[in-house]
């Protein structure tokens, strides 16, 4: 999977079929992958499957109530923004969304400029969380590299071969971290 992607992916789930569309529709012409899910379900089966960068999700849906299905986003895929959307606001799912991965809580109808803002937010959010985790990860194979660069034999039979091992090992790594910050650093608007 490559890092970043031009735009970002969205996983947008809600059951009004006219909505869950048109509004992939309009970030589609903005340069945004959309795939739709008309249940949680299908959404729980699309994050199983494929990285997402966001999930737009409905707040009254099957599948949701109190907001289960959100609750459960940070199991099923870890770092991901969510944005809630509602036509039918409450103090308490709003109470709710503060506890949760929620990064904005909009109402339908939706001002689609407002929606685009709180898109690229947490998009860009998302992408700087996938570039931590991508570090770590490469952080962690790099040390379990060096671990078993450990002789294991004499000091003299292996000490040229590890000293020339280590130096390639960390160049890649260091590399790659950079790369990763740099490609991160320039996706920026």
């Amino acid at each position: 999977m490559e890092l970043l992607e031009k735009a970002g992916r969205i996983l947008i789930t809600d059951d009004e079929g006219t909505f869950l569309h048109s509004t992939a529709a309009l970030l589609q012409r903005e340069g945004y992958e959309c795939t739709c899910a008309i249940d949680t379900t299908t959404a729980r089966e699309h994050l199983n499957a494929s990285h997402y960068d966001l999930l737009i999700a409905d707040i009254k849906m099957p599948g949701n109530p109190d907001l289960e299905f959100i609750r459960t986003i940070p199991q099923i895929a870890e770092g991901l923004p969510v944005i809630l959307v509602t036509g039918y606001p409450s103090l308490r799912s709003a109470i709710d969304a503060l506890e949760l991965p929620v990064s904005a809580y909009l109402l339908k109808p939706l001002v689609f400029d407002d929606l685009l803002a709180a898109v690229q937010r947490a998009v860009n959010r998302s992408r700087a969380v996938q570039a931590v985790f991508t570090i770590r990860k490469r952080v962690a194979d790099w040390s379990r590299d060096m671990e078993s660069l450990v002789p294991k034999h004499t000091l003299q039979d292996t000490l040229q071969t590890t000293v020339d091992t280590t130096l390639a090992l960390s160049m890649h790594n260091l590399v790659r971290c950079i790369t990763d910050l740099s490609t991160l650093i320039q996706s920026r608007p």
